[in-house]
């Protein structure tokens, strides 16, 4: 029984302790005191505190000079002129911090502290969760711990409050009071339903006066007493009572304070939030390297006066090719920080030349990077296969270490593997294996081995073959003549005055008769030409091995067909030219009496007509006669060309 009891008191006072804890300190008022001290100090200013609360514990961001317990609940502090963020903590209580306040030198002021209700504790630098409720109703009042209640006209209210346990009341006209206890450890959605109704409570809600709520900068979030109510500059009727404030914004610190609104007052409070930001400028050599802090990308250098929360940051440089700068560094409010950093490059450059021969491919870790000679200005650092092969050369292989900043040159030497084959065959197909590789000449290397050669220059020649053994670093000089595909032809000629008769084949003169000539198969025509006897034309057609035997006679040209042929045709061309002459003639005689004529019609005078007469009548005369003889001359033609073609 004794262990129960002990039990019980001992839960009750954890419970105790725990409330105790969660108590809260307000600034009922701050003023100038008009009291005199007559002890003032230059530079110094003088702060009267009075509170209930015992043993209050004073600090700021600038060191305090004295604090000075005048009697219980008075205390008398001494501070460097100037501006103060006070904190004022006691057992029991939440901190009590206030916000910028400047203090004159000389001057005393006065601030009344006094103790509120219980509330789960707010802490400025605390993480805030949101917690959503989803009421059925509009116009509903919620509140949790102490605080008054606030109107929301929307059905949805969202809180914002550290982690915690917290019981929550829901109120509107008409409607039964919906109290829930909710643990708060992380973000909540809550679905609230509200039942028709007595409001138990509804007597003990204050009318509203009116809060205005600036703030420099704006868009803060404004919170008050955990709910989330809009942004800076705000301006909205609330519960007459005591209230907190929380302020949050972005890259500043979050402003606590409270106030007490009475009903259907209007309360301004304008508040200035302290930047919780400096400014850091990145600077590097090479630049544009990327910057990042804390993990998030900044931007590429340079990085000129950018806000950035004041805190440690861990900054992290990269640029391709490069070392990468990892270091930590720390942002204090208002302050500027640069960075100058100068990046190790983390690459080398690679040259490679190959002998004897360029043009060899080149390949680094098995990829092909290109063809000797071959730069990589920025490789990487580090170990790599390199690997040079060209076709007919033996591949050439090697690890190599590029190292920082360093030119590493290499010169690879490929073997032969190879050798090199001329042939020559003039007018000739060229084949290397049964394949046609070139005509009249043909260079290649070759691997070493058998190959067969041959020269083809048609059905004339008999194809030139041979077996070539290439020895590897051999170069071997093949010269290879088709040989023709032959036969003969004796030439004798009658009567004996023309056995010496000049011998042609085709128009090529091959010598006088008689003779034996070697000739490559195929047709001919052979032609006898001797002085004073008619030409003599053979055509035959000799065969491979053939020995062939021509016994030919030549005519005298006189008395010959050939010589009345050539005499009538000597005739038919000099009948032409008479023919063309006398009809040219006729042609102009004509033209001048029509001429003459066409004067003699418009002539006035009888002696002009009398001489353009005379005129008319010899043109006209010499007409005929011309165009007689050219008629008579072309009679012979047509004579002649007849008598011509009949020989």
């Amino acid at each position: 029984m004794k262990k129960t009891l002990s039990l019980i008191l001992l839960c009750c006072l954890s419970m105790a302790v725990a409330q105790n804890l969660n108590r809260q300190m307000v600034v009922d008022s701050l003023w100038e005191s008009t009291k005199v001290n007559i002890s003032r100090e230059e530079g110094k200013a003088y702060l009267l505190v009075h509170s209930q609360i015992q043993n209050l514990k004073f600090d700021s961001q600038r060191a305090i000079e004295k604090v000075i317990t005048i009697s219980s609940g008075d205390w008398q502090i001494v501070l460097p002129a100037g501006t103060h963020f006070l904190k004022i903590d006691a057992e029991g209580f939440q901190r009590l911090e206030l916000p910028a306040r400047n203090f004159a030198a000389k001057r005393t002021y006065e601030m009344n502290i006094r103790a509120i209700g219980f509330a789960p504790s707010v802490r400025a630098d605390e993480n805030l969760f949101d917690v959503i409720f989803q009421c059925n109703e509009t116009g509903v009042y919620s509140s949790y711990g102490d605080y008054p209640p606030i109107l929301q006209k929307e059905k949805t209210i969202l809180y914002k409050l550290p982690k915690g346990d917290y019981t929550f009341r829901f109120q509107k006209q008409g409607f039964t009071d919906e109290v829930q206890t909710v643990a708060v450890n992380g973000p909540r959605e809550i679905t609230i339903t509200l039942k028709p109704g007595t409001m138990s409570s509804a007597k003990r809600i204050k009318l509203p006066g009116i809060v205005r709520i600036t703030s420099e900068p704006s868009g803060a979030e404004v919170i008050i007493d955990g709910q989330r109510v809009g942004l800076t500059p705000f301006d909205n009727d609330l519960a007459a009572g005591n209230h907190q404030l929380e302020l949050r914004k972005a890259m500043y610190y979050p402003d606590v304070s409270t106030f007490a609104l009475d009903e259907g007052i209007t309360l301004q409070i304008p508040r200035t939030l302290k930047p919780r930001f400096g400014y850091i400028s990145v600077v590097t050599t090479p630049p544009n390297a990327s910057v990042y802090v804390d993990g998030k990308l900044l931007g590429s250098t340079p990085i000129s006066r950018r806000e950035l929360e004041s805190s440690r940051h861990t900054l992290r440089i990269e640029l391709p090719l490069h070392h990468q700068i990892t270091k930590e560094f720390e942002t204090k409010d208002g302050e500027e920080g640069r960075i100058t950093e100068t990046i190790k490059p983390a690459f080398g450059s690679l040259e490679v030349q190959s002998s004897p021969e360029s043009g060899a491919e080149v390949y680094v870790d098995g990829r092909r990077v290109g063809a000797t000679p071959y730069t990589n200005p920025q490789l990487s650092s580090g170990k790599y296969l390199l690997k040079v092969t060209k076709q007919l050369f033996s591949d050439a292989e090697e690890q190599i270490v590029i190292e920082d900043g360093q030119t590493l040159k290499k010169t690879v030497l490929l073997g032969k593997n190879f050798g090199d084959l001329e042939v020559v065959a003039p007018q000739s197909n060229i084949f290397l294996n049964g394949a046609q590789v070139g005509t009249g000449a043909y260079t290649a290397r070759l691997k070493p081995g058998k190959y067969a050669l041959k020269a083809d220059r048609g059905a004339l020649y008999v194809p030139a073959e041979q077996d070539v053994y290439l020895i590897l670093g051999e170069k071997k000089e093949i010269r290879l003549e088709p040989q023709p595909r032959l036969g003969s032809v004796s030439i004798f000629v009658e009567p004996r005055e023309a056995s010496d008769a000049e011998i042609f084949i085709g128009n090529e003169s091959k010598g006088n008769a008689p003779k034996v000539l070697p000739l490559i198969v195929g047709d001919y025509s052979l032609t006898l030409k001797k002085s004073n006897f008619l030409d003599v034309t053979e055509r035959f057609t000799l065969k491979e091995g053939e020995e062939r035997r021509l016994r030919l006679t030549m005519l005298t040209y006189e008395g010959s067909i050939q010589a009345r042929r050539d005499k009538w045709g000597q005739a038919k061309w000099t009948s032409i030219v008479g023919t063309l002459v006398a009809g040219g003639a006729a042609v102009y005689f004509n033209q001048q009496a029509e001429k003459s004529y066409k004067s003699y019609q418009n002539a006035t005078l009888s002696a002009d007509a009398a001489t353009y007469r005379d005129q008319t009548k010899r043109n006209d005369l010499y007409f005929k006669v011309s165009a007689s003889v050219s008629g008579t001359l072309l009679v012979s033609t047509l004579v002649s060309w007849i008598v011509q073609s009949s020989q």
